[in-house]
């Protein structure tokens, strides 16, 4: 019998920062269906990715919590952003990857 899974949330470290975020390992047909529904340019990297973050402990000067979205993606250091984006592509890779092994055997 067919079993649907959870989507999957995976938790990293900024190397920089040491801030802690969470995003969606993979995608479901429902939330692909909700990045439709945004205002977002769809071809903006930082836009999804922003939108695949469910949470992190980011915060301004003041000690408020930043909002997860693009903007907030321009104020990492290199290192933070780029190691960000780099695991988050890494997970969809992953998963892309194993259906491609899968689909052969």
């Amino acid at each position: 019998m067919p079993i649907i899974k959870n989507i999957e949330e995976r938790e990293i470290t900024l190397p920089e920062s040491g801030a802690k975020v969470k995003f969606l390992e993979r995608m479901t047909y429902g939330v692909i269906l909700d990045w439709g529904k945004t205002e977002a340019d769809k071809t903006d990297d930082l836009a999804l990715a922003a939108f695949l973050i469910t949470g992190w402990d980011l915060t301004d000067e003041a000690g408020q919590p930043l909002p997860i979205n693009k903007d907030s993606f321009r104020k990492l250091s290199f290192a933070d952003g780029d190691f960000l984006i780099t695991e988050i592509n890494k997970s969809f890779t992953k998963g892309v990857e194993e259906k491609k092994t899968l689909a052969s055997e």
